[in-house]
């Protein structure tokens, strides 16, 4: 498996620097650039999500660590 570079991660901005990245840099298996094929729907139960305590996200931003 490659190899991940942190700096380069750190870089990525958008969802289609994050798929390219996926695809040519750690070899996963993306055909598209597409964000529509690229993404799927999902109810909160497939994802062991319990509809009545959703949980809590916080975005990351460059400068938390």
């Amino acid at each position: 498996m490659p190899e991940f570079n942190k700096d380069e991660l750190r870089g990525i901005k958008s969802f289609d620097q994050l798929i390219k990245y996926l695809r040519d840099e750690l070899d996963w298996p993306i055909e598209t650039d597409d964000f529509e094929d690229s993404t799927f729907d999902y109810e909160p139960e497939e994802l062991g999500i319990d509809r009545k305590q959703p949980p809590k996200f916080r975005r990351l931003n460059s400068s938390d660590h």
